[in-house]
């Protein structure tokens, strides 16, 4: 019985993927941790956006850290909207933090992404 369902098993596991693989991410936004958690206030911000634009949403959402970091993969409408968005989000991620950090990738590879400051 066990080699039976061995197949069967391993056939489930290998047609399994992330949601970020399974999804087409038009953009995607990661909300990273200095080891204290990740900036809520930015991700508020970030969705107040989103609510307000229809032409993005979120598609999936991958939580990969052990203090809140994770992960938004994006759906735009177009090439168009999703640079929009880019644009949009880009301004709401604060250039240094030392709180936390937050970065916006564009499917092209384009990204921005939060500093640590500098002394």
């Amino acid at each position: 019985m066990t080699l039976l369902c061995l197949p069967l098993l391993l056939a489930a596991c290998a047609s399994q993927r992330a949601p970020a693989e399974a999804a087409k991410c038009d953009l995607t936004v990661t909300f990273g941790s200095y080891a204290a958690g990740t900036d809520g206030k930015v991700e508020q911000e970030i969705a107040a956006y989103l609510r307000e634009t229809p032409a993005v949403s979120i598609r999936s959402r991958t939580n990969w850290g052990r203090e809140g970091e994770h992960t938004w993969c994006l759906g735009a409408t177009s090439p168009k909207a999703a640079r929009a968005a880019f644009q949009a989000i880009r301004a709401i991620i604060p250039a240094v933090s030392s709180q936390a950090w937050t970065e916006v990738k564009l499917a092209d590879g384009e990204t921005f992404r939060t500093d640590w400051p500098r002394p």
